[in-house]
């Protein structure tokens, strides 16, 4: 054999090789993305002081619930999305505030985003501005949601919107603008709530009947500011297990000792995301498991 054909054999068999490696993790990581996704996956992002919560479902679709303060939930939502997966179908941004949409900007600008879910309060600052441009920009569809309105994730997922009413949109401040949304999944139910203050809490109580607001898990209101300590609220809503989305050393103080004795009168296991990093529940046999 010549020269000329033993290097045309070698190079061969080297691009064969690197395909097979190729094709292995390929196939090995779109196997570890079928997993995760198989079941409906619930995850309290750490993003720092604000909140962001990614939820993942079967047929890899996402739900994502704010996006922080800043581009750090871009790190998480690499580490928690399945792999090569570029698209984000829903993108609900809580209220207007900051620190629940000042990563948004990023994630429309590096994910593919089916529907953008608002409660259609403004605000003058630049990084609500550089949101709603990019959502323009992107000619992503806009959903307004209002109290009593139902967002169909999937299949089996749904979320059922318990606040704000038309009234609250007008008058309100950001905060108790912030949509009070009950997430549905095969019996398994998970209430997320933004900045929402007692002021809203006591309108939900009001307005809703008790098994719409009985949840297992609760992401609770405004970091646990004392301003959101709700005692009926939280025991109506009963949760089983409870995220506090707080960061380290925060200026705020949250969360607050009032809230978090409330929270210990539950009986409910508290998770902190400044003390445990990301918080993540999966859905398996009829419960939510700590994964």
């Amino acid at each position: 054999m010549d020269q000329k054909s033993s290097k045309f054999i070698n190079s061969s068999l080297i691009a064969a090789l690197l395909l097979a490696v190729f094709l292995w993790t390929t196939i090995s990581q779109n196997a570890s993305s079928d997993t995760v996704t198989s079941t409906a996956e619930v995850n309290f992002l750490d993003v720092g002081q604000g909140d962001a919560i990614l939820v993942n479902l079967p047929g890899s679709v996402q739900a994502l619930i704010d996006g922080g303060p800043d581009s750090r939930v871009l790190n998480q939502l690499v580490r928690y999305m399945p792999k090569f997966d570029k698209k984000i179908e829903y993108v609900f941004a809580s209220h207007p505030d900051a620190d629940h949409i000042g990563g948004l900007p990023s994630v429309l600008q590096s994910y593919e985003v089916g529907e953008f879910v608002e409660t259609g309060k403004t605000s003058d600052s630049q990084v609500f501005k550089k949101m709603k441009n990019e959502v323009s920009q992107k000619k992503i569809a806009v959903k307004t949601i209002r109290q009593g309105d139902m967002v169909d994730l999937s299949g089996k997922a749904k979320m059922e919107v318990l606040y704000p009413d038309e009234n609250a949109v007008k008058s309100a401040t950001t905060n108790n603008v912030s949509e009070v949304m009950r997430f549905y999944y095969q019996g398994g139910t998970v209430m997320f709530t933004g900045d929402a203050e007692v002021e809203t809490m006591d309108k939900i109580l009001s307005s809703e009947p008790k098994d719409k607001i009985k949840s297992d898990i609760l992401k609770v209101p405004h970091h646990g500011a004392s301003s959101a300590y709700d005692q009926k609220f939280l025991e109506e809503v009963a949760p089983e297990f409870v995220v506090i989305s707080v960061g380290k050393n925060n200026k705020y103080g949250h969360p607050a000792e009032v809230v978090l004795n409330a929270l210990k009168s539950l009986n409910a296991k508290i998770f902190r995301i400044d003390e445990l990093g990301t918080i993540s529940f999966v859905w398996s046999g009829g419960n939510w498991v700590e994964k």
